[in-house]
C-alpha cells in the first residue's frame, strides 16, 4: 500500500509557518530562539468559512508545493506548504500615536501649499520654492527604521529629532516670508490685503483663515479655531505683512499640519476602542499612500460633503488616485526601502587599486554607475506595477528584461540601453539573468569578491522573511589560507568548519542561496570563471560551482544549479507573497505587524498579489482594507 506524502510546514516565517522538528533542533546550536509551532485547519474568512472577508484579491492558487519522489527514486513525495496568515475579525489592530509626515511627505505637502497659496501659479510657485531651498534642506532626512536587527520602510520612523522642530519652525517662517513680500501678498491673501479700503480687513483676516487654513489642517476648521488662528496675526487688524506671515507660519507649524490627526467617527461594532475614519481623515490617508502629499482639489471636494464616505465613491477615487502619475513616487519610495537600495556599494571606490584594474579589466566603474545600478531595480519594480497591464510578482521574479537606461550598465549586461518606455530589451540567454535578484545592484561590491554570506542573508531576510540567528557572541573558527580560492571555497572554509556553530547557520540560512549567485561577479558581470589572486598577483582561474541545495524551504532536498533555477525556486515558494505583504503593511501603516491582530489584512495583501493577482492590484488592495479605514482609539 503506497503511503501518503509526506507534508512539511513551510519554513519559519516570523511565527507564521514553523521548520520541521529535525531543522530545528540542528539551528538551536546557534545563537537566537527558533520557536516551534504547528498551525492546522483552515483560516477564518478563507474560502467562505464565515470569517466574514471579502475575498478582493482574487485567488490565491495553490497553498502547497508538491515534490514528487524528492528522496530519490521510489522516494515518497514531499508536500511544502506555503507561509499564510491567520485571519481573526474580531481582533482589534493597535494603531501608533499620532503619526508624522515624512521628510518626503513634508516637502511635497510644503510645495502644495504654496501653489494653493498662490492660486496655482506655478511660476510664482517655483520662485519661492527656490528662495526657501536652504531652509527646507536643513528638514531632517528619515533613516530606514531598523526593526529586529533588518531595515525596513522609512515610514515607520516616527523618531521625532531636536531637527525636526527647529527646522520646521525655519521653513515656515521662511516660506510665510516669501508668500507675503510686495509682490505676492495680494495673491495670497486677496484683495482686501492690499487695497486702501480698511473696511473689510478684518473680514479679510478670517476669509483667509478658512481658506487656507482647512487645507492646512487638511480639514473644515471649528468658530473656536478660527478665534485662535486669530491672534497668530494679532489683535489689529491693519494690514501688515509681518502679521499675515505669522498666521502662515503658525498654521504651517501646527501639529495638525506635522501629523496625521484622526479622531475617528463611529465605532465599529465588532473591534474594541476601533472607530471609522472622517471622510476628511480618510482623503489624507488615501492621499498620502498614493501621492505622498496632501488631497488634491477633486478628493477634497467629496471629503468635504462626505461622499468619499460611500462605497462607490471612495474605489472610484481609488481608481483615480492610483492612475495618476504622481501615485509612482509612492511605489518608488516603497521599493527604495524594500529593496534596499542604500546598501549598493560604491563601486567605483577602488578603479584605481592595481589588483581591481586586473579583475576589472576593460571595465573601468564611473561615479554614476551605481545609481544607474539602483536606477535598473527601481525601474524594473515599477514597470511590472504600473507599465505591465497586470503585471504580477512572478514576472517580477523571473523576468530576463534588462531596464538599464545607462550605456554604462548595459556594457555589463550585454543589451541595448532601454529608453524608458515600451518593450524593454532581453538579456543574452547564456546569462541566466532572470528575475529582480540577478540585476547588479544585488551583486556589485566594488572589491574583486563576491559576498555570498551577504547575498544569501540579504534574500533570506528580505526577500523570504526568515528569522536568520545572530553570530554566536564566542564563535571562533581556525584562521584559513583563502589565497587561489574561489569566493565560495573561502566562504565555506571560514564559515563551514566542523564542530563550530557557525556552520549550521551558515549551511542552513545563507551560504546556499549566496552560492546559487555566484555567476555573478563583483561588478555584476556574468561570468562562468572566476579569477583568482595570491595576494595582488593574478595566479589564474577557477570555474564557478552554483550548484546547491538552495533551501528556499527549510526542508526542500531539491538541488538549482545556477541563478535562474534559484529564482524560479523562490517564485514558487509562496513566500515572496507573504514577504511582500509585510513589507507593503509596514509601508501602509507605518508599524511593524502584530501576526495576532493583522492577520486578516495581511492575508488579504498576500492573496492579492499571489496566483493571477496583479502588483498594481496589491498596491490598490491596501487601502480597501477595512482597516485602512480604520484607527483604534483607547480612551482612559
Amino acid at each position: 500500500m503506497k503511503e501518503a506524502p509526506k507534508v512539511v510546514q513551510g519554513s519559519t516565517f516570523r511565527g507564521l509557518r514553523m521548520w520541521s522538528v529535525g531543522i530545528s533542533l540542528m539551528a538551536a546550536a546557534c545563537t537566537g530562539s527558533i520557536g516551534i509551532e504547528r498551525n492546522g485547519g483552515s483560516r477564518p474568512g478563507d474560502g467562505g468559512d464565515g470569517g466574514g472577508r471579502d475575498n478582493r484579491g482574487g485567488a490565491a492558487g495553490s497553498d502547497v508545493i508538491v515534490i514528487p519522489g524528492a528522496g530519490g527514486d521510489g522516494g515518497e513525495p514531499i508536500v511544502l506548504v506555503k507561509p499564510t496568515f491567520e485571519c481573526d475579525e474580531t481582533k482589534a489592530p493597535t494603531s501608533i500615536g499620532m503619526r508624522k509626515l515624512s521628510t518626503a511627505q513634508f516637502q511635497n505637502t510644503l510645495r502644495d501649499m504654496i501653489k494653493f497659496a498662490l492660486n496655482g501659479n506655478d511660476a510664482q510657485a517655483m520662485g519661492v520654492w527656490s528662495a526657501t531651498t536652504t531652509a527646507i534642506d536643513k528638514f531632517p532626512n528619515d533613516d530606514r527604521q531598523v526593526d529586529a536587527g533588518l531595515p525596513s520602510s522609512r515610514q515607520m520612523n516616527q523618531a521625532l529629532q531636536q531637527g525636526h522642530v527647529e527646522e520646521s519652525y525655519n521653513v515656515a517662517l521662511a516660506v510665510a516670508a516669501q508668500l507675503t513680500n510686495a509682490q505676492r501678498l495680494g495673491t495670497v491673501a486677496g484683495a482686501c490685503a492690499t487695497d486702501t479700503n480698511t473696511g473689510n480687513d478684518n473680514q479679510c483676516i478670517t476669509d483667509f483663515i478658512n481658506k487656507f487654513g482647512e487645507r492646512a489642517l487638511r480639514r473644515t476648521l471649528a468658530a473656536e479655531e478660527v478665534t485662535f488662528y486669530r491672534t497668530f496675526y494679532g489683535t489689529d487688524s491693519k494690514m501688515d505683512p509681518l502679521a499675515w506671515a505669522d498666521l502662515i507660519a503658525g498654521f504651517l507649524t501646527a501639529p495638525q499640519f506635522l501629523y496625521f490627526v484622526e479622531h475617528g467617527k463611529d465605532a465599529v461594532s465588532n473591534k474594541a476602542s476601533t472607530y471609522g475614519l472622517s471622510g476628511f481623515e480618510l482623503a489624507s490617508r488615501l492621499s498620502y499612500h498614493f501621492l505622498q502629499t496632501m488631497p488634491d482639489d477633486a478628493l477634497w471636494q467629496v471629503a468635504k460633503n462626505d461622499a468619499l464616505l460611500g462605497d462607490a465613491e471612495y474605489k472610484r477615487q481609488v481608481d483615480r488616485l492610483s492612475g495618476l502619475a504622481e501615485a509612482r513616487r509612492s511605489t518608488k519610495e516603497f521599493y527604495t526601502d524594500f529593496l534596499r537600495t542604500q546598501d549598493v556599494d560604491a563601486v567605483d571606490k577602488n578603479k584605481d587599486n592595481a589588483k581591481f584594474k586586473l579583475f576589472a579589466k576593460t571595465t573601468v566603474p564611473s561615479a554614476m554607475l551605481r545609481q544607474a545600478m539602483i536606477d535598473d531595480v527601481v525601474d524594473m519594480s515599477q514597470y511590472y506595477t504600473w507599465d505591465k497591464p497586470n503585471g504580477k510578482l512572478g514576472e517580477l521574479l523571473t523576468s530576463q528584461a534588462s531596464f538599464a537606461k545607462s550605456q554604462e550598465l548595459a556594457t555589463i549586461y550585454g543589451t541595448t540601453v532601454w529608453n524608458g518606455t515600451g518593450e524593454p530589451p532581453l538579456f543574452p540567454a547564456e546569462q541566466e539573468r532572470k528575475g529582480l535578484f540577478t540585476r547588479a545592484a544585488f551583486h556589485a561590491t566594488g572589491l574583486v569578491t563576491t559576498r555570498p554570506i551577504i547575498k544569501g542573508a540579504h534574500l533570506r531576510q528580505s526577500w523570504l522573511c526568515d528569522d536568520v540567528p545572530p553570530p554566536d557572541a564566542g564563535a571562533a573558527n581556525t584562521p584559513q589560507d583563502t589565497n587561489n580560492r574561489t569566493s565560495r571555497e573561502a566562504v565555506e572554509l571560514i564559515t563551514e568548519q566542523d564542530g563550530t556553530t557557525c556552520k549550521i547557520c551558515h549551511v542552513t540560512f545563507t551560504n546556499p542561496l549566496g552560492f546559487a549567485t555566484e555567476n555573478f561577479d563583483a561588478l555584476g558581470r556574468y561570468r562562468t570563471e572566476e579569477l583568482l589572486f595570491n595576494g595582488d598577483t593574478l595566479t589564474g582561474t577557477a570555474p564557478i560551482n552554483a550548484t546547491t541545495v538552495a533551501l528556499v524551504h527549510i526542508d526542500d532536498p531539491r538541488k538549482v544549479s545556477g541563478p535562474g533555477e534559484l529564482m524560479d525556486r523562490i517564485a514558487e515558494s509562496g513566500k515572496v507573497e507573504a514577504c511582500m505583504a509585510r513589507h507593503y503593511f509596514r509601508f501602509t501603516f507605518a508599524r511593524r505587524e502584530n501576526e495576532n491582530v493583522d492577520g486578516c489584512a495581511l492575508e488579504d495583501l498576500r492573496k492579492s498579489i499571489s496566483g493571477n493577482g496583479s502588483i498594481g492590484g496589491f498596491v490598490r488592495e491596501a487601502v480597501m482594507l477595512p482597516e485602512f479605514k480604520q484607527r483604534q482609539i483607547l480612551t482612559n
